[in-house]
């Protein structure tokens, strides 16, 4: 690696046929827990390896023994887990606190691993490489939190501790670097989301720390900023999570008002959606508790555009009262339509949901409805977990 290009070094994967530590509770013939480390084959598209991955560092995706025992049933309405990426520590395809992850037109997984201040690049095959290290430098990065792929492949990697965006090409080339600390335009205090419009190829960062979200031209020059329109009330005051819907609508979750608020391409302000009670009940799926991150998922055969938003929930089980869950919206009206709520550690559950990414596949059942598979990052199982539709 130089400072402006990444080599992407792979490791061979292969599915495991042993699936002992998963939860007896699921149909595990139907899961897949890759093991890239059991090929032990390296491999880099030009020949050059990738500093930062080592013969040492290839645990792979491995189920962790200790887990086994904690494994409980799932309660999943509409969806179910497929597969499991990543296990708990710092070697190549482990994680520790994984939140933002894209996918590119290749089917190309990005996942920021935060707390290892770098990126993981995981490929439909398998193949993993660690992008970065630790640091503020070009090719470095501190505490990422979003990830956001174009219709160019090219991936864009927010960094909260840098104040910064950096913007790779889909070969690794580094085009540019938007941003710095501050409070003025092209600024940033602590971004944590980053999306872009596949029409127009504009750039919206959550600029959290600040209050608002900046819009930036495909080139990284600044256009506009949002922060003022009034949801429930109030102006945005702690934006987190933002998506683009196909008609480069953008959608924004605010946690402070635990609201999400709509605005179409030009920035004004439509509507706050799916934030409405559902009775007085504060465990009412209606009302967010601590949404953080939203993506549209466009239609599919037979089906309307869906809409993810990953949340945090009350329960009376954890200590500390909260937990994160899945839940999956009709695009159209508002309706719940699938739900993740369970806590836990076995496969099905979920320890603080955070990062969300639609596949580019999915399944179809008998009437022909075809809904593409979603993946979250379970940030504190340090693991991504893909599921589909029931």
């Amino acid at each position: 690696m130089n400072h402006n290009r990444f080599e992407y070094l792979e490791i061979e994967e292969r599915q495991c046929s042993d699936l002992s530590a998963v939860s007896h509770n699921l149909n595990t013939t139907d899961v897949v827990q890759r093991d890239p480390s059991a090929a032990g084959q390296l491999r880099s598209p030009d020949g050059v390896a990738l500093a930062q991955v080592t013969a040492q560092d290839l645990s792979g995706y491995q189920a962790q023994p200790d887990r086994v025992d904690e494994c409980s049933a799932p309660s999943i309405t509409g969806l179910r887990v497929i597969e499991v990426i990543g296990s708990p520590g710092m070697r190549a395809g482990q994680f520790n606190f994984p939140t933002g992850i894209a996918l590119d037109r290749e089917g190309i997984l990005f996942v920021a691993d935060s707390y290892n201040h770098r990126v993981q690049r995981v490929t439909p095959g398998g193949g993993v490489a660690v992008i970065g290290s630790r640091g503020s430098g070009k090719g470095q990065f501190l505490s990422p939190q979003g990830i956001a792929t174009d219709e160019k492949s090219s991936f864009y990697i927010v960094e909260q501790g840098n104040h910064r965006v950096q913007k790779y090409s889909a070969g690794g080339e580094l085009e540019m670097i938007i941003g710095r600390l501050g409070e003025r335009e092209g600024e940033f205090r602590g971004p944590t989301s980053i999306t872009v419009a596949p029409g127009s190829g504009d750039i919206y960062v959550s600029d959290t720390g600040n209050a608002r979200i900046q819009r930036f031209d495909p080139h990284g020059q600044f256009m506009s900023m949002l922060g003022i329109a009034k949801i429930r009330g109030h102006s945005l005051a702690h934006p987190h999570g933002i998506a683009v819907d196909e008609f480069d609508n953008l959608s924004v979750i605010d946690t402070a008002t635990r609201t999400i608020a709509q605005f179409d391409p030009i920035g004004r302000f439509k509507r706050s959606i799916y934030g409405t009670r559902d009775g007085d009940s504060p465990s009412s799926l209606r009302e967010f508790r601590n949404p953080r991150n939203i993506v549209h998922a466009r239609p599919g055969q037979n089906t309307g555009p869906i809409v993810y938003v990953s949340d945090e929930r009350s329960t009376e089980i954890e200590s500390n009262g909260k937990y994160g869950c899945l839940l999956a919206f009709d695009g159209f009206t508002g309706r719940i339509i699938a739900q993740v709520d369970d806590i836990g550690r076995g496969l099905g559950s979920l320890s603080l949901a955070s990062g969300l990414a639609v596949g580019h596949s999915g399944t179809c059942d008998e009437g022909g409805t075809s809904r593409r598979d979603v993946f979250v990052s379970d940030t504190m199982n340090h693991r991504i977990l893909r599921f589909a539709w029931n």
